[in-house]
């Protein structure tokens, strides 16, 4: 077990399925300022689409936390015009989490 958890992949008809559990509880572990619990549960979807981009779709379980999964996606564009920057590592931000 850990914060991230234990994810294991795999492809199914052309899609990348991530299958994560094991996770650590964590009192930021569901995002939002929302906890998460020993029995969390993410399995997230990888598949083009027909822009060529990347839809990403995603099922997170956690009972002792949330009444029902919830679940969502969102499409990722293919841009190869746009240079990446690197962008430094924000100090006073990355202080939250040295507790942990």
């Amino acid at each position: 077990p850990s914060v991230q958890g234990h994810s294991i992949g795999r492809w199914d008809d052309g899609a990348l399925i991530v299958d994560t559990a094991s996770f650590t509880p964590h009192r930021l572990g569901n995002g939002a300022g929302l906890p998460s619990g020993t029995r969390k549960h993410l399995v997230e979807r990888f598949a083009i689409n027909a822009q060529g981009g990347l839809t990403y779709s995603f099922e997170l379980d956690d009972p002792e936390y949330l009444r029902a999964p919830v679940t969502g996606s969102s499409d990722w564009l293919y841009r190869p015009d746009v240079e990446f920057v690197a962008t430094p590592c924000d100090r006073s931000n990355a202080r939250r989490f040295l507790a942990e």
